[in-house]
């Protein structure tokens, strides 16, 4: 293995995910106040305008590549830690935070199109399943339990 190569890989990777993580806790909040505004036409513009790039211009890009420097990660350490339990949880927490991203995607087209109809306390709610999922992958990939 290059060390120098797993060095570069690994930097992009956590460079992605946090990118990645900075949008999940931000579109919700975003949701949040779009809820609150939604009969106000300058400022649901505004949001709609926010979303969108936050969306398709960081998250979804970061999530990606997440993934792809996440997996080069694996190629290149000859699979490893694939049969350790704690492994096999942090791809779930990250499969589950990726459909949370799609779900974000698909509100933020319903807010595009005026159709969301859930309120500002759900979206605050919603607003925490980021946090904890990332912390579930923090103690997973730190403490390695199991």
């Amino acid at each position: 293995m290059n060390i120098e190569i797993y060095a570069w890989l690994k930097i992009f990777h956590l460079f992605s995910m946090v990118a990645w993580m900075v949008g999940l806790f931000y579109l919700p909040r975003i949701f949040v106040y779009h809820a609150e505004n939604r009969y106000s036409t300058d400022n649901n513009v505004v949001f709609k305008t926010m979303e969108y790039k936050l969306v398709h211009y960081i998250i979804i890009p970061a999530m990606f590549s997440t993934w792809v420097f996440g997996i080069s990660l694996y190629f290149i350490t000859g699979f490893y830690e694939v049969n350790e339990v704690w492994f096999l949880i942090k791809i779930l927490a990250v499969v589950l935070l990726s459909m949370f991203t799609f779900w974000c995607r698909s509100i933020t087209k319903k807010f595009k199109n005026d159709i969301e109809i859930r309120s500002s306390k759900f979206f605050r709610y919603v607003n925490e399943l980021p946090t904890l999922i990332f912390l579930v992958i923090l103690v997973l990939v730190i403490l390695r339990p199991f």
